[in-house]
């Protein structure tokens, strides 16, 4: 069997740009890679958030040591003020020598006191001197006395005395700058009474006030190791700097003037948090070296004072770098290793494919060609089977579809044949009787398959009548032509012996009915027409009633008398109608293909249809007549297929001068 060369022989396939190799290593490699870099973010993002919470643990460990260490000071601090306060209320006979030599002695001791003053409350009298007020001051490596008698009223004024005598109880001050000094000290004041008993009423003796130096607080903080631009410092509970590298802002500031001055108001909320004792950290430019830092703050819950620290964020996250640089490059030797062994593990797997696409393509050219062998039983193995498996199959489907192809053009050939037949049975000669002039007659059948059941008839009984008919049979195809090529010659036959088309119609019936074990059977409408009077004499077996209209337009539907269906059940009678074909009358004959017509949403076309183009068409020649309502049906069914035989016939009465 010949057959046309198609482009895929005549020309060589395109060299692939990209093969099942390169598509499985990219697919391996993209696929990695992306669970790689989700890999690297999750590391990188999750390292970042443990160096956080590392810095506020870090911070938190610095408050608490400078807690530890402010609290062994002021425990010891405490402990001597409150002997001392304990001694001017017993010992009303200290001398001023003894004062100085006891606050000398106390300072000796201990080197982290800066001076101790002890002044006496308005009118009291303390070592001799009414209104009294001691001091002794540590001045570089010596011991100073001071006698503030003359400056007891302003003493009086100060924080050191107010707040124990307000209160009522021991107070520590605000951190300040000690007087002529620069030094940040802190003041711990325990007040003493006097009397009660037989002395009077107790009353206010003065205070006893011990001063610390804050110095070691910058040295704490200066020893902490935050890398190369990191550094930490202190704030009291107000917010005042007592520790920073920046010596001008120490006393000399608060955190919340210095957001101030840099316009940074959203971090007052966090300055706020530091004061109310609070932990956490926040994003800040450091003022020191105005680099942008994280900013670790928590409390010291002793003082009510906070630590903060400072740690670049570029230090920081330079750690987080080197980690996901690390492990980026790790990932991409990995990567590639991978590619490698994704190479050669994808060559293997494609090469049997590889020897698969090339056999496809010699068989598409020749099915005989020959196929690659495979051992084993992979998937690969069994597709190469399969391909065998379809070398046959498209061999032996090519042979059954060349006999059935072979088949089905000898069918269609012998039903163009019998389409050609059928055609031959019915009259297609218009007009019929051109001698004629009293009659005009036109008919049309369109069979749904290569043949149908419909027909139409109209033939000669003698020199004056003419009988016609016209027929639907049940069903399509080859039986349904096949009994109407009966059902036409049986009714030739009988109207030639009959006068009664009742009788014929009966007669035609019992013939149909005999034998008829497929159980098919026609409707009919059968008539004979007198051209001289035009006297029409008709039977009716169960087909669509004909329309009979006037040359004006008026109709009549021919619905009366009407009998059953032929070829069903015998011994069935018939009766006769009549009506008048006047001149200029049409008769209008139609099967059920013209009123069942369908559209493409399934609605019939219908009698009424069929009645409104009939009427507005009377008057008119058959072929005209015909041609309107054909195109009515047309237009009404669209791209709908037909479903069913159309099939018409028109007979009118006309004038002979007309004709």
């Amino acid at each position: 069997m010949s057959r046309s060369t198609s482009s895929a022989e005549r020309k060589p396939r395109a060299r692939r740009r990209f093969g099942i190799v390169g598509k499985l290593v990219a697919m391996v490699l993209v696929g990695t890679a992306i669970v790689l870099a989700a890999v690297l973010a999750y590391s990188y993002f999750t390292a970042r958030q443990l160096l956080q919470q590392e810095m506020v643990l870090r911070v938190e460990a610095t408050a608490s040591s400078v807690s530890n260490q402010v609290e062994s000071i002021q425990a010891a601090v405490q402990k001597v003020t409150q002997t001392l306060a304990v001694t001017m209320e017993v010992d009303r006979t200290v001398s001023q020598e003894q004062l100085y030599g006891l606050m000398e002695g106390v300072l000796s001791s201990d080197e982290g006191l800066a001076g101790i003053t002890v002044a006496a409350a308005p009118g009291e009298t303390i070592a001799g001197a009414t209104d009294g007020c001691f001091s002794v001051d540590r001045w570089n490596e010596s011991l100073v006395r001071n006698d503030m008698h003359a400056s007891v009223a302003s003493y009086r004024i100060g924080d050191a005395y107010l707040l124990p005598t307000v209160l009522g109880t021991p107070q520590w001050t605000e951190p300040y700058y000690g007087e002529g000094s620069s030094q940040v000290l802190d003041t711990y004041s325990v007040p003493f009474y006097l009397g009660g008993g037989t002395d009077g009423p107790r009353r206010l003796g003065g205070v006893v006030a011990c001063d610390i130096s804050l110095e070691w607080l910058g040295e704490v903080m200066a020893m902490l190791k935050l890398g190369k631009d990191g550094y930490g410092f202190i704030i009291s509970k107000n917010g005042t700097y007592i520790s920073h590298p920046v010596r001008s802002l120490v006393m000399q500031d608060t955190i919340f003037s210095v957001l101030q001055r840099r316009g940074d108001f959203a971090l007052r909320a966090v300055a706020q948090k530091m004061i109310a004792g609070q932990t956490g950290i926040a994003s800040f430019v450091a003022v020191a070296n105005n680099i942008d830092s994280w900013m670790a703050y928590a409390p010291v819950p002793s003082t009510g004072w906070s630590v903060i620290l400072m740690l670049p964020k570029r230090e920081v996250l330079s750690r987080i770098a080197a980690l996901s640089r690390n492990a980026g490059i790790a990932g991409g030797g990995g990567l590639v290793l991978l590619m490698l062994a994704a190479f050669f593990i994808a060559r293997g797997i494609a090469r049997p494919v590889v020897r698969l696409s090339t056999a496809a393509h010699a068989l598409a050219q020749d099915l005989d060609a020959p196929l690659p062998q495979f051992k084993g039983h992979d998937e690969v193995a069994d597709l190469g089977h399969d391909f065998g498996y379809m070398r046959d199959e498209l061999k032996h489907r090519m042979t059954e579809l060349a006999e059935t192809t072979a088949i089905k053009e000898r069918i269609e050939s012998e039903l163009r044949l019998a389409a050609d037949i059928q055609q031959s049975l019915i009259p297609k000669t218009f007009p019929p009787f051109p001698d004629l002039p009293e009659v005009d007659i036109y008919a049309t059948l369109e069979p749904a398959r290569e043949i149908g059941g419909d027909f139409y008839d109209f033939f000669f009984l003698d020199g004056q009548r003419i009988c016609f008919a016209i027929a639907d049979v049940s069903g399509k195809g080859v039986p349904a032509a096949l009994f109407m090529v009966a059902t036409r010659s049986f009714l030739r036959s009988l109207m030639r012996e009959e006068r009664s088309v009742a009788r014929a119609l009966e007669r035609l019936n019992e013939q149909l009915e005999e034998e008829n074990d497929a159980c098919m059977f026609v409707t009919i409408f059968c008539g004979v027409i007198d051209l001289g009077t035009g006297e029409c004499v008709y039977a009716n077996a169960g087909h669509n009633p004909p329309l009979l209209a006037s040359k004006d337009g008026a109709l009549r539907v021919l619905d009366k008398p009407r009998g059953v269906i032929l070829g069903v059940q015998p011994g069935v009678t018939y009766t006769e109608g009549e009506f008048t074909l006047a001149v200029g009358d049409s008769l209008v004959l139609y099967t059920d293909g013209v009123t069942e017509a369908m559209d493409k949403d399934g609605a019939l076309f219908g009698d009424e249809r069929l009645r409104e183009v009939a009427s507005a068409s009377a008057g008119g020649d058959c072929r005209r007549y015909v041609a309107d309502i054909r195109a009515a049906v047309a237009g009404f069914a669209g791209d709908a297929e037909q479903s069913d035989d159309i099939t018409l016939l028109v007979i009118r009465r006309i004038e002979a001068t007309e004709a």
